[in-house]
């Protein structure tokens, strides 16, 4: 080995980046678009118009998008409006401020 750490290990081992980083990294990484990685995350796979906090967090915990203290974070980031659920309309506005 040459002494080169995986990117997916290398880049969730730092403390303060951004979560939603991660998040585009993992999708551009799997070739995955938002709104089909939103539709992964929910019961059945099938698309809903927003996920409880919980529903998500253990959506992107069961792929290994990003370990739980910056899924946490990306979580009170996402839930913009404070209501319990990651509405798919934050997800997504979330890609389009952010770039």
């Amino acid at each position: 080995m040459n002494g080169c750490k995986k990117p997916s290990n290398f880049i969730t081992k730092k403390k303060n980046a951004n979560p939603v980083d991660f998040l585009r990294a993992y999708l551009n990484k799997n070739k995955i678009h938002a709104s089909d990685l939103f539709k992964s995350l929910g019961p059945g796979c099938q698309f809903r118009d927003s996920l409880s906090r919980e529903v998500f967090m253990n959506g992107m915990r069961r792929l290994k998008v990003m370990e739980d203290p910056h899924l946490v974070k990306l979580v009170e980031i996402l839930d913009t409006d404070g209501d319990g659920e990651i509405d798919y309309s934050e997800f997504v506005k979330m890609f389009f401020q952010r770039q």
